[in-house]
């Protein structure tokens, strides 16, 4: 099981500042990092400052444009890379279950994916808390893994989002283990909002059972996350913090 850090964390500080970055990331200890839907020369130099620390180019977040124009120049050019995974890192409302454009988007993922998949690429979904809003009394998250097989749809479930959606963590993961390959791990205290985004083991989330089920599973990666950094402390810090945290629990 490799951590990760997804890239979103450290946005503040990595406009001109990649190659350092990506070697303090390296430097702390993560295996990886999951890189944001960049464009141009941004992705290519965090590419380079990847490779050139050893870092493993595993997860390139993706959304619903992408998805629907299905580049298969661009698909190539990931592979190339060495990206395994492509999460869509949200879906607004109209193209959830209940939503106007859900029966086009359900088609667009499923060509995307088998497209995809001829690449040595897996699509997977990145959830919110909005996507625990009901249609017709089910979570749209469940509406939409039950409506598309894992094999054509896999999670990227989100702990944060899930407990701020008043569901357990351990539970859902339980529940989507099977098509779960990453597991975005996330702390907060509930009165924050938007400040309420905490490093590892400095909110509410038990982390402990989560992360042996996942390592129990055989789960591929932990990418660590954190919207805002801890107030009094840098986004870099706080992906540090988070790294320990976790060393601390045994796993690696």
């Amino acid at each position: 099981m490799k951590v990760a850090l997804q890239l979103y964390s450290i946005r503040d500080i990595l406009p001109g500042n990649i190659e350092k970055c990506i070697a303090e990331v390296a430097e702390i200890g993560y295996d990886g990092v999951e890189i944001v839907n960049f464009g141009g020369d941004s992705l290519n130099e965090i590419v380079s400052a990847m490779r050139n620390n050893d870092l493993q180019v595993f997860s390139i977040h993706t959304d619903i444009h992408e998805v629907i124009a299905c580049d298969a120049e661009k698909l190539n050019y990931y592979a190339a890379l060495g990206c395994r995974y492509m999460p869509i890192s949200a879906l607004p409302d109209d193209r959830l279950p209940g939503g106007d454009k859900y029966e086009e988007t359900l088609c667009a993922i499923r060509n995307f994916s088998e497209t995809a998949q001829g690449y040595g690429i897996k699509l997977l979904y990145h959830n919110h808390d909005f996507d625990f809003e009901k249609a017709g009394g089910r979570y749209k998250l469940d509406i939409l893994y039950s409506d598309l097989p894992a094999s054509i749809l896999g999670a990227e479930l989100d702990t944060c989002w899930i407990y701020t959606a008043g569901e357990s963590p351990l539970d859902y993961y339980k529940k989507y283990s099977d098509r779960c390959p990453i597991l975005h791990l996330k702390d907060c205290v509930p009165e924050g909002g938007r400040k309420g985004f905490r490093e590892l083991g400095a909110g509410v989330i038990g982390f402990g059972l989560i992360v042996e089920e996942a390592k129990s599973r055989g789960l591929d990666w932990l990418c660590i996350e954190q919207d805002e950094p801890t107030p009094g402390k840098t986004s870099m810090e706080c992906a540090r913090d988070s790294y320990t945290f976790l060393k601390n629990l045994g796993i690696f």
